[in-house]
């Protein structure tokens, strides 16, 4: 990243993140009404978060799952009509950045510290990735038109979220990102993606999850000491994350956790908002 480090920039923070409980052995994540609730329990521990623009390399895609890029946006990231045009940018920008052949966006989400609306949604705060293995390669053929994942005529594809800062630095609650080679292929809860136009009462929500095949699973991850997280502070409105979801190689840094947290060197700053918006990109 080309930007010059700021004096006051720590070369990283100590914070407080969740991963679910070891009990867990899944979870419902309830989305509706501007908000998200997970069904499953969650334990906080205490990370140390390095500074990624202090790193002697920058982390990259190809490194560690995750890369920080400049790149100028003229949408207007706070109309409601802004996925479209926004949609097109990405799609170019991904193409141009990282050589594949086609890209699909989408599932835009603002989300906001204090504000939540059916358009808005507070910072995740468990570590998570939003796609399981078996879920990306479903998603992956259903945005090329295909109902069996067996057809996808690509070598190699990738789930890429794209996150940016709307708000002005500092953050006072940024994203961590963790460093994929750092990830085992561990035991976690898988976590059903539960759509509803008005949140039930909590004893309606304690229930087995649904056997339909169209729900959406994500991945909710167990505490390891092992895990290597990072951060960029103070992100600016030209600034854009990008980081794995999901990589169809399943070597490597194929899929990254993430997690909002309180910076607890940040003071009296205004509530964080950011844009984020989902992708897949497909090689030959």
């Amino acid at each position: 990243m080309n930007r010059a480090i700021e004096a006051s920039e720590p070369d990283g923070v100590e914070a407080t993140v969740e991963y679910v409980s070891p009990r867990a052995q899944h979870s419902l994540r309830y989305l509706g009404s501007g908000q998200e609730v997970n069904t499953a329990s969650f334990d906080q521990h205490k990370v140390y978060i390095r500074n990624a623009r202090r790193t002697s390399s920058p982390p990259t895609l190809a490194t560690t799952g995750f890369e920080l890029v400049r790149h100028s946006n003229t949408v207007d990231l706070h109309d409601d009509h802004a996925e479209g045009p926004y949609r097109q940018v990405i799609e170019r920008l991904l193409v141009e950045h990282t050589g594949a052949e086609k890209a699909v966006v989408f599932g835009p989400r603002r989300r906001h510290t204090s504000i939540v609306s059916n358009g808005t949604l507070p910072g995740a705060t468990d570590v998570h990735v939003d796609y399981a293995a078996a879920d990306s390669r479903r998603i992956a053929a259903r945005l090329l038109g295909l109902a069996n994942p067996a057809e996808i005529p690509y070598r190699r594809y990738m789930a890429i979220n794209l996150w940016r800062a709307l708000s002005a630095p500092p953050q006072d609650r940024p994203l961590a990102i963790c460093d994929g080679t750092s990830v085992a292929t561990q035991s976690g809860a898988y976590n059903t993606l539960m759509p509803v136009d008005k949140m039930p009462p909590r004893e309606q929500m304690l229930t087995e999850p649904p056997a339909d095949p169209n729900l959406r699973r994500g991945f909710l991850f167990h505490y390891d000491p092992a895990h290597r997280w990072f951060y960029f502070p103070n992100m600016r409105r030209d600034e854009l994350l990008l980081f794995k979801l999901y990589d169809s190689t399943e070597t490597g840094p194929w899929r990254c956790p993430h997690v909002s947290f309180v910076d607890p060197t940040v003071k009296n700053a205004p509530p964080r908002e950011s844009y984020e918006i989902r992708s897949f990109v497909f090689f030959s």
